[in-house]
Parts: structure tokens; C-alpha cells; sequence
């Protein structure tokens, strides 16, 4: 469909800033072929160009869309070219302009081709402070779809692992006090920010307005890292013990904070290369102390080994394609995040492994003291209680990890982890026990606005708000208010019919309604649309189907004029006997 080639600015006899007319006029002088690493060139402070040249034009309806799978591309100029060699379009993008200003809202740089038959060719001139990459590809809208699902769903769980980490450890730390937990809940927390910048999430998220906090955010919360990191590899490997370790890993924490410091002072670029090799090195260098330290005895740093040596593995993969040693694909562009997962789970493993040590020696410590005279029978007592009182801080750590695993901090609603069990384990029921089951999707009219006009500060009161009306309504204990995402609610209603199950959504719109939400004393508008769908006792319905039905008729009362319910069409029909349907009070 095409093919690629580029040239790199520098290498211009004439030494000027080109435009897109000069690489018209000089494209066949210019343009050479890639190498074996693709469109990957390291870090450059001059601009690359790539020419994609349209061979031939597939007979596609639906618009296409240009993907530039690298978000830390400082500029990028993207301009299409018809067969009489003018430009049709332009688009003027980069992670220095306001992330509002992209024609498609993505992590990645997204553009439209709404008619391919019309293109001979499409220019796109990069530069950036960060590596520059530039990873073209092609996709239908329903491609496009599809892929973001999939990298969502990834971004999610990854994102989801690191959390859960933090919040164990950091239970952890609060049971046992000691400082490596400590260390490493806030070297993953750093991780977190550096990833989110990375990836270009955070830009896209957290601060849109402001594309020069995205550099600052890879540079400073990768300097913290390594420095907690250097801080938790002395107190986990216990480096006190050793005089010549203790001093080299001294020298490096405070080489770490020095380079914190580089990156209130210097660029990013200036910054981030020192940053990377030094990262390298001390990682290489920790893992060296963590052998010798197994080689002492220390049983405790076989896992930290093998933590260490899978993240130095992803973060080289990694760095070779920022370098341009390697091309770039799935493997290459999330090898950091995988090994530094990787990392976590076998840290955990070590952490857990010291407490089984520990179990290990107190059972050991208690066997010699019963062998010993019966005066020491009372500080035997005393470890034994320190020990059950541990594990009972532990059991209690992991019951409110289980808890906060399952609870939208918000609004206190499950959710939508506990909405898909919740409704799996509904949708079995309804098949075994003929009994109907409903499920309501609420989602609130509006919410942009509020958002744009008073605030997320407001629009989190509203949505708290909307959580208090659907409690007040719903009383049954069998039944799950969760919250779906955004301002989308889930409700699920065992034993309920179609008609009880509007009913009850009926009410509940009118609940939200009739209660008053404002903002210092001025009044704000507040409705819901609700759609309801309803699964036939005795029946097998899948999952996506009866939330999909949901969905479909909450788009419908959106498109009725909102603040109203629609019902969907029964799911499935049974001629057997039914089973009694739990009446709703009126």
C-alpha cells in the first residue's frame, strides 16, 4: 500500500531550515531507504523527515486514519500531497502544543484521511528533545477501535499492578515499620509518573494545557526513582554490613540527588541522557552488590537478583530503540514496563520471603528457649504475641487491600471490577434459579458541561450526589449499585422483571431530579438518562449482551431528550412455569 523513506535535515548541503516547497522540489535527491531499526533515530537535535509514498489505494469506505504510534515527539508537521504535487491538508501538531489542538483525542498522534484516492504522498517532518521515532501505520476506524480496547485494557492492568503494589506494601510498611517498604512504594509511585509521561498519558489526562510539564515529569519522577531505588537497595540488601558497599552506594545516593537537582536547573534534554546511562549503570552496579551480598549468605537477595536483572533487561531493551539501536515494535516499546512489572512481582516474592525467614527463625528461637530453664518462659510468650499480633496486622492489611480492590474511592460504590463479578455471578443464578434479573445503566445528562463550567471539584459533589439518590432508592441487600466509569452508573436488580426493573428507574430518575445540587449557593441542573435491560428466568445471556441492550437504550433516552428511562426489548423468552418475581413496592 506504501512504502517509507526519509532524510535527516543536517545532512542538506545548504545547511537552511527547509520547508515542505524545498523537499517538493528536491524530494528525489533527498530521501533514502530505512535501515534495519526502521524509523528510529536516537536522540537528534535537528528535524527528520519521512516521505510515505501511496503505491496503490485499497477500495476502503470508511475514513482511514494515519497512526504516529510515539507521543514524545516535541513538533510534528504532517502534510498530504495530491498527484499534482499540492498540498490538500496540513496538520501542525506535537507535545508542545495543547493537547486540544490534535484532530484526534489519543496518546498518539492520529490523523484522519477521509479520501485515500486522492493522495500521492503524505510528508511528516519530526523533531523533538526526546528520542526521535517515528513509527508509521495505517488503520480503519474499526482497527483503530479495536487496538485502543486492547492497549487500554494493557495500560490498565500494568497501571492496576503497580497501584496494588503500593497499597500492599505500603500496609506493609505501616505493619512492620521497616524503611525498605517504604523506599519501594515510593520508588513505584516515581515509576508510575515517569510512565504515565512516557506513554503520553498523562499529557493527555492530567495536564493538556501544559505540554512543557510532560518532559519535566519524565526527567524529574525518573531522578526520584533512582534515587529511592539506590535507597531501597541499601536498606533491603542490608549494605551497613559492608564497609566498601556502604560507601559506593552512599556515593551513588548522592550522585542521585544530585541529578534531582540537574532537573530544576538544566533542559530536559541536557538532563535526560545523563539520566538514562547513570540509571544503567547503578542498576548494573546494585546488582553486582545484591550477588555479592547472596554470596555472603544473604538468602534474601537471590529474588532481589532476579528482580533487578529482569528490569535492567526491559529498561535496555528499551533504551536501545530510544537510541536507535533497535527497531521499534510491541517488544521494544513496552520492554521497560514489563521488566519493571516483572520486577515488582519478584520483589514482592523477596519481601514475602523475608517474612518467612523471619517466621523461620522465631519458631527456631522459640524451639531453644523451651529447651532451656523455665525462667525464660515469659519472653518466649512476649515474641510469640509480637509474632500473632504481626500477622494479625498483615490479615488485616490484606482484608482492606481486598476491600479497596473492589470500592470506588469517590463515591463508595463498588466498582466496575465487582460489577463484572457481580453480574457474572447474576447472570448463573438467573439460568439455574428461573428467576428474572435487570440491569440498569444511569448515566448523568450533561456532566461535560459541569465540568467545563464549575469544575471537576464540582463535578465530583455531583457525582457523589447522583451515588447518595441511587442509595436512597435502592434497599435491597441482593441488589449492586456500582459505579460503571465516568459519570456512568450500574445497577444490577436479581429476581426483578422488565417492568419492576423500570419502575425502580422511574424512581430513581426522579430522585436525582427533585433533589437540589448547587455550587456556593447557585443552583445546578441535575438529570439522568437510564436504560433498562432485563434477562428472562431460566435463560443463558453472556455478559456483554445484556449490558449492551442496557447501553442501547441509555443512548436511546439520550437521544429522546435525556432525563428520561428507555427499556430494551426482553432478552430472552421461556415457556416454563416461572418462578415468583419479588414485588417493588409502589
Amino acid at each position: 500500500m506504501y512504502s517509507l523513506s526519509f532524510f535527516e535535515e543536517n545532512s542538506y548541503a545548504s545547511g537552511n531550515t527547509l520547508s515542505i516547497k524545498d523537499i517538493l522540489h528536491n524530494q528525489e535527491n533527498l530521501f533514502q531507504e530505512p535501515g534495519e531499526q526502521g524509523l528510529s533515530f536516537g536522540w537528534k537535535s535537528h528535524p527528520v523527515w519521512v516521505k510515505i509514498k501511496i503505491d496503490n489505494t485499497p477500495e476502503i469506505q470508511e475514513t482511514l486514519l494515519l497512526q504516529i504510534l510515539y507521543p514524545l515527539l516535541d513538533e510534528l508537521s504532517v502534510f498530504y500531497i495530491n498527484h499534482d504535487q499540492q498540498i490538500i491538508n496540513t496538520y501542525i501538531t506535537g507535545d508542545r502544543q495543547p493537547f486540544n489542538q490534535r484532530p484526534i483525542f489519543d496518546t498518539h498522534f492520529i490523523f484522519p484521511i477521509t479520501n485515500m484516492g486522492d493522495i500521492s504522498s503524505i510528508y511528516l517532518r519530526a523533531k523533538s528533545s526526546s528520542s526521535v521515532q517515528i513509527p508509521v501505520e495505517f488503520s480503519t476506524q474499526t482497527d483503530y477501535y479495536q487496538q485502543k480496547s486492547y492497549q487500554s485494557t494493557l495500560n490498565g492492568v500494568l497501571f492496576g499492578l503497580m497501584i496494588s503494589m503500593i497499597i500492599y506494601n505500603f500496609f506493609l510498611y505501616c505493619s512492620v515499620g521497616r524503611a525498605a517498604y517504604l523506599y519501594y512504594v515510593l520508588f513505584v509511585a516515581s515509576f508510575i509518573v515517569l510512565q504515565l509521561g512516557l506513554r503520553g498519558i498523562g499529557y493527555q489526562f492530567i495536564w493538556p494545557q501544559y505540554p512543557g510539564v510532560n518532559n519535566y515529569a519524565i526527567a524529574c519522577s525518573g531522578a526520584f526513582a533512582l534515587f529511592f531505588l539506590m535507597l531501597f537497595a541499601k536498606s533491603f540488601l542490608q549494605l551497613n554490613e559492608d564497609r566498601m558497599m556502604q560507601k559506593i552506594i552512599n556515593l551513588m545516593i548522592a550522585f542521585s540527588v544530585s541529578i534531582i537537582a540537574a532537573t530544576f536547573v538544566f533542559s530536559y534534554s541536557q538532563v535526560i541522557k545523563p539520566l538514562a546511562v547513570t540509571t544503567m549503570a547503578f542498576s548494573i552496579i546494585v546488582i553486582v552488590m545484591g550477588a555479592q551480598r547472596y554470596r555472603q549468605g544473604f538468602s534474601d537477595a537471590r529474588y532481589y537478583l532476579l528482580a533487578w536483572i529482569a528490569a535492567v533487561i526491559g529498561s535496555m531493551i528499551y533504551l536501545s530503540k530510544q537510541l536507535g539501536w533497535l527497531p521499534i515494535n510491541f517488544l521494544t516499546e513496552h520492554s521497560m514496563i514489563f521488566g519493571s512489572c516483572l520486577e515488582m512481582l519478584l520483589l514482592s516474592l523477596a519481601l514475602a520471603d523475608r517474612l518467612n525467614t523471619l517466621r523461620k527463625h522465631l519458631k527456631k528461637a522459640y524451639q531453644d528457649l523451651a529447651a532451656q530453664n523455665s525462667n525464660l518462659e515469659h519472653q518466649v510468650s512476649e515474641r510469640t504475641g509480637e509474632l500473632t499480633r504481626a500477622l494479625e496486622e498483615l490479615t488485616t492489611a490484606n482484608e482492606k487491600l481486598a476491600r479497596v480492590s473492589v470500592t470506588d474511592k469517590l463515591t463508595g460504590l463498588r466498582n466496575r471490577y465487582h460489577f463484572d463479578l457481580a453480574l457474572e455471578q447474576e447472570l448463573n443464578r438467573v439460568k439455574r434459579n428461573l428467576s428474572d434479573m435487570s440491569l440498569l445503566l444511569a448515566d448523568i445528562d450533561h456532566f461535560k458541561r459541569i465540568n467545563d463550567n464549575w469544575g471537576h471539584t464540582v463535578g465530583d459533589q455531583a457525582l457523589q450526589m447522583v451515588s447518595d439518590c441511587l442509595r436512597s432508592v435502592i434497599g435491597r441487600n441482593i441488589d449492586s449499585i456500582c459505579r460503571y466509569g465516568g459519570e456512568e452508573f450500574a445497577l444490577i436488580l436479581p429476581s426483578t422483571n422488565l417492568e419492576n426493573a423500570a419502575f425502580v428507574a422511574e424512581k430513581i430518575r426522579k430522585t436525582v431530579e427533585i433533589t437540589q445540587f448547587s455550587h456556593n449557593g447557585t443552583p445546578i441542573p441535575l438529570t439522568i438518562s437510564v436504560g433498562v435491560a432485563s434477562v428472562a428466568y431460566g435463560q443463558q445471556c453472556k455478559l456483554d449482551e445484556i449490558v449492551q441492550a442496557a447501553d442501547t437504550a441509555l443512548y436511546q433516552a439520550k437521544d429522546k431528550g435525556r432525563n428520561r428511562i428507555c427499556k430494551a426489548p426482553r432478552l430472552a423468552v421461556n415457556t416454563h412455569k416461572p418462578a415468583p418475581v419479588i414485588q417493588l413496592s409502589q
